[in-house]
């Protein structure tokens, strides 16, 4: 929940929390807070990726090399099958490669959609508050209880609706943090599993909600 859109969004909604609470409405700040989305979580795990890419590069450079110096020293059916050994062994590298790209364009491709999905949320829930502030003033007045027809009232209606929109948009931004975890697990298991990168910890696939998104 780190993310700047989030946390002022988190800001933008402290009046009107605490009119919430004067009329026994439920916290928008504490519906924001369960966004489970830490940007720098997903970029800790890019950079993983982008190390162990970096190493495997340097492997098969290695490889490569060492290759080249056998084919010119060596002959016969013992050194054929040598170099069908090392054949081998340089796909699998290049495989293994392969399959951190790939994960490495997913998790980018996360990142950029849910910095997106943040910042768009995060607006919508400002707009919320501002629009209702002339309400939120009506409730935190202390004359709030001496009117409970009129325009009093009306207020009260006005917050209990603007709370229920933001929870509204936060419960729609981890269906897409769900929805995003579950394309990505069996991406990350397999390139993990494969290659040996290891997860990012408690955060996984990225502060997309533990892992992943963590």
């Amino acid at each position: 929940m780190s993310h700047p859109a989030i946390q002022q969004a988190i800001q933008g909604c402290g009046r009107l929390a605490e009119a919430a609470a004067d009329i026994g409405a439920p916290d928008p700040v504490d519906a924001i807070r369960q966004i489970d989305y830490e940007p720098e979580a997903i970029t800790a795990y890019v950079g993983q990726i982008d190390k162990a890419v970096q190493r495997i590069d340097k492997a098969i450079e290695e490889h490569t090399a060492a290759q080249s110096q056998h084919a010119e020293s060596s002959s016969g059916d013992s050194s054929d099958a040598a170099q069908q050994r090392a054949d081998n062994e340089l796909a699998e590298l290049q495989a293994e490669k392969q399959r951190l790209l790939i994960l490495s364009d997913k998790v980018r491709g996360i990142s950029e959609y849910m910095d997106k999905l943040a910042y768009e949320s995060g607006g919508r829930i400002l707009e919320i508050a501002q629009s209702s502030d002339p309400a939120v003033s009506v409730v935190l007045d202390s004359g709030f209880w001496s009117d409970v027809t009129g325009e009093s009232a009306a207020a009260e209606e006005t917050v209990h609706r603007a709370v229920s929109a933001i929870i509204a948009i936060c419960k729609a931004f981890q269906t897409q943090v769900e929805a995003m975890r579950n394309d990505l697990n069996a991406t990350m298991a397999a390139a993990e599993g494969a290659s040996g990168v290891g997860s990012a910890g408690s955060t996984g696939s990225g502060g997309v909600g533990g892992r992943p998104g963590g």
